[in-house]
């Protein structure tokens, strides 16, 4: 969760266990939301930095639904989402 560092800089910090195991990783910003998004890239860098790239995702979504820093856009691949049923 994030929350505010001295000087009224937000922090959120996060750890990614097996089988990448990265330790506490922190992403900042000027408020709650841009230090959350940033450290969302950072996992996603992570990831895509990582052997898993292209073998992980989350809801048919090889980007996990996370935010791309280097490209500063959030992709959500939707094509690969598959629509809720109905009842």
């Amino acid at each position: 969760m994030p929350y505010v560092v001295k000087g009224g800089v937000w922090k959120c910090g996060f750890e990614l266990g097996a089988p990448l195991n990265i330790r506490h990783r922190e992403g900042y910003g000027v408020d709650a939301l841009q230090a959350l998004l940033h450290c969302l890239g950072i996992v996603r860098a992570s990831i895509d930095g990582s052997p898993l790239r292209g073998k992980v995702h989350w809801g048919g979504m090889l980007s996990c639904g996370l935010p791309d820093l280097l490209n500063g856009q959030i992709q959500l691949d939707v094509a690969d989402i598959e629509s809720p049923s109905r009842p």
